[in-house]
Formats: structure tokens, C-alpha cells, sequence
């Protein structure tokens, strides 16, 4: 496998778009002052410099505070929006959001997307071309549906009248909704759901597409993608200009002895849909994690490069970041291409909550840009990351939070190629908080650094 490859100028063009970006960075860098929170460890020399961490929620009414936080960052080049679940009681917990119209210096109040009088969870969150936030959560506190919504206008904090995709009352339900808007107002939704009733009961994925920005979603475009007689879970997915889905999962099919008991662990598998004649044609699954039990993954396309993470679970105190990419013939096995593992030293996690770490996977510029938590340090999992133009795990893991205080469930998002923007999770004294962080690459000058990935 190619290493990254960095090509140094020095050319006075170079020089002055190094002076350029520098001003534009200081006079863009300065962060609202921030709810205190614990501080951050100093960063490695590859990190990207974040601002101070912004309490985004900070829910002393809630007995269990917020949780499930996505960030994503509009087309606009400006506004940035935050959503997550308020966790009220054990009967209403709704998806509320804060937006920031400056790169994340100064937030909106939390308002809630909606307010109902049942449990709806797992929100989840995306950008269309034309600067419409567009989400879905599932609904119900047993047997969850499936409900989207979107805002009526770009920035208007209205949004349209909850749409039930699918009902509930399914048994087990409605799980790991995920939701890319893309152009050509495309909007495509991922889920696990499983039927009782059904001849095959366990959860498998689902698709569903609207081609006007969600105000219809044709019968003809939504669908099964797997029927396998196996539990699969958390689909990721991209979809590129031209409307090909790239989807990957969870499908727990990998029967392990070591450590006992035997259980069916996690393989990651891949699929791709393309729209023809009003119908997704889907191509059959197949296997892309080289590890015993495999769970969790995250997926981005660079320069038409698949890059796809995932976890490595071993035990508890034993688990691993692991990275595969696919340049071309994606729906074969053969098209895939194992990086191993490249979160560095092996990490763990508490066991209950969470289960094991979880990432999420980025792109700025040729970078693919992995953060997730796990334990290194202590006794409480941090947020900590690494990327492919620093070698992965042969650069330094950037620690974001410290040891002290367990910090989880990490989200990122990039805006015009420059902010990377970060949300976790924190759990302090029993109840979970959302935090906020802004960081621009780092400027090396006078040398720019023009940092590329492998793609073979």
C-alpha cells in the first residue's frame, strides 16, 4: 500500500496564499466565550488547532440531560446546526437543534423540531444543496416508527409536518435512521427494522428516496436492501452527484467461539443502489471487514475513493479502529482494500453504555479524518482522533477531552473544505451534555503542505 504523499513549495504564489489563509484564520478564529468545561489535553503537532469547547445543552431539568448528537454544516459556507434528543422523562424525549449562523461562534436557543407526547430517538441530520436541514428520528417508546421532517425554508426554524415513513407498532420496530440530502433535492434515508410477522423477523435495511426534497416519497423508491436471517444494524451511507447510494452495515452472521460463549459477532458489509426506471436496483451485500467481530461503520468518498471505518471488537479492553477503502469494482470483495487497524494503541470501552467505541468519518480536502472514544488513559472514555495524511496510526492520536470525565458518541462535519466541526457527548454526574468544537487546519508557513491519501 502507497503511503501519503506531501508536496512542499516554495514558491512566492504559495507564500502568498500561506499569508492569505493565515488571515483569514485569525480573523475568523475567534471563539464565543464558551460554558466552562473541562479542558482540553495539548494537541499533537498534526492536530487540528480546536477552539474552546461550547456547551451546547446544558439541561439541569432533564434527568437524563441530551444525547445522540449529529452536526452538520450547510452549503452556505455559515451556518452550522446541532441536533440531538432532550431526554425529559421516560415519555418524552424529542429532537430539538441549535443553529449557528457564524461557523459556530454564537448558537440559537435549543428549540425543538417538534414536541409530542411519545418517545422519539435517535435523530439524525443532513444539509440538501439548497440549504434545507432535513432530519429523521424514530418514534415510540417499543416498536418505533419512522418520521421525517425538514425545515420549510433555509434558516426559518419552521419545519413541516411530521411524515410517518414507516408506522409503529412493528415488532422489534424502527432503528439507526441515517439521512443524506444531496442534490438535485435527492434525499435518501437508511434504517434497520424488523417485522415479527415476517417470515424473516430480525431487523434488516432498509432504503427509502425522494427526488423532490421530501415532500414525496415514492412507494417504487423505498424498499428491503437485506433479507438475511441475521441481526443487521447502523447503515452509513454517501451518495454521490449522480445519485448512486453507497450503503454500508452491521450484520452480525459471523458465529465466534473466542472469547466464550459462542455468539454471532459482526461482519461489515457493502452495497450500492442506483435508480432506474423509478426503482433502486440494488447490488448483492458483500463482505468488507477482515476482523472477527466488526461493528459500527462509518463510510466517505474522496475523489471517488470509498473509505470506510469500523470497529474491531475483541473484548471490552480490547478494540480497534480498522480502515478499508474501494477505488474501483466495489461490489466485488476483491475491490477492497484493508488499511488494518489505524487508531494506534488498542482502546476499550465501559461495556454498558457504551457498548464499544464508535466513530465517525470524515473528508477535508484528501484527508480522511476519523474521531471516536475509547479508553487509553484512564478509566473513562475520551474523544480522541487520527487521519490518513498523518499515516493514521503512525502519527500521534489527537486527544480532544481528557481522562477525567467520560466523553462519547462523536460527530463530525466539514464546512468548505476548511472548519472541521466536532460534537460528543459528556457525562457528568449522571446526566449526558452536549459540547461543541471548531478547528481550522493547521498553517505551516512559510511552507504550505499540500497532503494527499493513498488511492490504490
Amino acid at each position: 500500500m502507497n503511503k501519503s504523499q506531501r508536496t512542499l513549495l516554495f514558491s512566492p504564489m504559495a507564500l502568498l496564499l500561506g499569508l492569505t489563509i493565515l488571515v483569514y484564520q485569525l480573523m475568523a478564529g475567534a471563539a464565543a466565550t464558551a460554558v466552562a468545561s473541562p479542558s482540553s489535553p495539548a494537541a499533537p503537532n498534526n492536530a487540528s488547532e480546536w477552539k474552546t469547547p461550547i456547551t451546547i445543552t446544558n439541561m439541569t431539568n432533564a434527568p437524563n440531560g441530551a444525547s445522540g448528537a449529529v452536526v452538520k454544516a450547510s452549503p452556505d459556507g455559515e451556518t452550522v446546526m446541532v441536533a440531538f434528543n432532550w431526554e425529559r422523562d421516560d415519555t418524552a424525549n424529542d429532537p430539538y437543534y441549535r443553529r449557528s449562523l457564524d461557523r459556530g461562534e454564537t448558537w440559537s436557543p435549543v428549540t425543538p423540531i417538534v414536541s409530542s407526547t411519545v418517545q422519539a430517538r435517535a435523530v439524525h441530520l443532513d444539509y440538501g444543496s439548497t440549504g434545507i436541514a432535513h432530519a429523521v428520528w424514530i418514534s415510540g417508546t417499543e416498536n418505533a416508527g419512522l418520521i421525517y421532517s425538514r425545515e420549510s425554508s433555509p434558516n426559518s426554524d419552521t419545519w413541516t409536518a411530521p411524515i410517518a415513513l414507516v408506522a409503529a407498532g412493528k415488532d422489534p420496530g424502527v432503528t439507526n435512521p441515517y439521512i443524506v440530502a444531496s442534490n438535485n433535492n435527492r434525499v435518501d434515508i437508511v434504517w434497520a427494522e424488523g417485522d415479527s410477522t415476517l417470515p424473516d423477523p430480525d431487523p434488516n435495511i432498509y432504503h427509502a428516496r425522494s427526488n423532490d426534497g421530501g415532500s414525496s416519497w415514492p412507494v417504487g423508491l423505498q424498499g428491503i436492501i437485506t433479507s438475511t436471517n441475521f441481526l443487521s444494524q447502523f447503515p452509513a451511507m454517501v451518495v454521490e452527484p449522480d445519485g448512486t447510494i453507497h450503503v454500508v452495515y452491521q450484520n452480525d452472521d459471523n458465529l465466534i467461539f473466542d472469547p466464550p460463549p459462542p455468539r454471532f459477532a459482526g461482519t461489515i458489509y457493502y452495497v450500492q443502489g442506483n435508480e432506474t426506471a423509478g426503482s433502486i436496483q440494488w447490488s448483492s451485500p458483500v463482505p468488507i471487514s477482515t476482523v472477527d467481530d466488526a461493528r459500527e461503520p462509518e463510510i466517505t468518498i474522496i475523489n471517488g475513493v470509498l473509505h470506510v471505518v469500523y470497529t474491531d471488537f475483541v473484548d471490552t479492553d480490547t478494540e480497534y479502529l480498522y480502515h478499508t477503502k474501494c477505488k474501483s469494482q466495489c461490489t466485488t470483495e476483491n475491490g477492497w482494500h484493508s488499511s488494518g487497524q489505524v487508531s494506534g494503541q488498542l482502546v476499550g470501552a465501559n461495556g454498558v453504555e457504551p457498548l464499544n467505541i464508535v466513530s465517525s468519518l470524515v473528508h477535508r480536502g484528501n484527508c480522511a479524518i476519523a474521531y471516536f472514544h475509547g479508553i487509553a488513559q484512564g478509566s473513562d472514555e475520551q474523544i480522541m482522533g487520527t487521519n490518513s495524511c498523518s499515516g493514521w496510526d503512525a502519527g500521534p492520536r489527537d486527544y480532544v477531552t481528557q481522562a477525567d470525565v467520560q466523553s462519547i458518541n462523536p460527530s463530525l462535519a466539514v464546512q468548505n473544505d476548511w472548519w472541521l466541526y466536532l460534537t460528543y457527548e459528556q457525562n457528568i454526574g449522571g446526566v449526558h451534555q452536549i459540547y461543541f468544537h471548531r478547528a481550522a487546519p493547521d498553517i505551516m508557513l512559510p511552507a504550505i503542505f499540500n497532503s494527499g491519501v493513498d488511492t490504490q
